[in-house]
């Protein structure tokens, strides 16, 4: 069974350099707008899976860069605008295997949000998805803090006060006490 590393973009990827531990790791999972350049020595340089959500304020990236590409339809108020530019992303990215704003809906239910108010980061969504195939025994996390309000690169989050941040964390303590998920 191959192993596998979320790192998130929280301003704890910057606390310890990391990059050596990280790219031990089979399959690399960033997120969004996520940034390797001058922090390579923090959290490394390879990527084999790009997860975002599929938004207008996310960059363009080559979809060659990377073995997978995992779009995310958010279950929140903006899901019919995301349903709308859906179709551009995949054809600038033809071969990104979505997940659907129903999915996502069922794991908001375990939190009780309300997608006219707060929804789930896509860190959140890819974790509870990698955790629903099975692929992995276990999910190994970096650069996943709570309450962020910035990232540990210059550009900001633009939807961190849409996230429960306490409820993700909360969640992922219990995901550790079952072992299902390590924190490095």
């Amino acid at each position: 069974m191959s192993s596998i590393i979320l790192v998130g973009n929280g301003p704890t990827a910057t606390e310890r350099k990391s990059a050596d531990l990280i790219e031990l790791y089979d399959q690399i999972v960033r997120f969004n707008n996520f940034e390797t350049e001058g922090f390579e020595e923090y959290v490394g340089t390879r990527t084999n899976i790009w997860a975002t959500r599929i938004c207008s304020t996310i960059k363009t990236r080559n979809p060659k860069s990377f073995d997978e590409i995992i779009g995310v339809i958010n279950h929140c108020k903006y899901t019919p605008a995301i349903f709308a530019l859906a179709p551009k992303w995949t054809v600038k990215y033809p071969d990104m295997n979505i997940i659907y704003a129903d999915q996502v809906e069922r794991y908001a239910d375990m939190f009780d949000y309300n997608p006219m108010k707060n929804w789930l980061s896509v860190g959140m969504i890819v974790l509870l998805h990698l955790l629903d195939l099975g692929w992995y025994e276990k999910v190994h996390l970096y650069g996943f803090a709570g309450d962020v309000k910035k990232h540990y690169f210059d550009l900001p989050p633009n939807d961190e006060h849409f996230h429960r941040f306490d409820l993700e964390t909360a969640y992922i303590k219990t995901l550790e006490d079952q072992g299902r998920v390590v924190r490095i």
